[in-house]
């Protein structure tokens, strides 16, 4: 399992992280069990997290969408 923990806030201005399991069913029964509970006064909300293939990356540029090369 690997755990990454952000110094910024997303744009609700929460905290979050992200957690990597090595296994589909790992991360399955964590979501169900964590998600919702309490820890040290804070509500956990846990999802999974949701990836863009990298060719959906796109940015704007003088008004108007433009394909970004990676």
């Amino acid at each position: 399992m690997d755990v990454f923990i952000a110094s910024k806030r997303n744009r609700r201005g929460r905290r979050f992280c992200f957690v990597r399991y090595g296994r589909l069913e790992e991360a399955k029964r964590a979501l169900w069990s964590l998600d919702g509970r309490w820890f040290s006064n804070h509500r956990l909300t846990v999802s999974m997290a949701k990836f863009k293939p990298r060719d959906a990356l796109w940015r704007k540029a003088n008004g108007r969408e433009v394909r970004q090369h990676t």
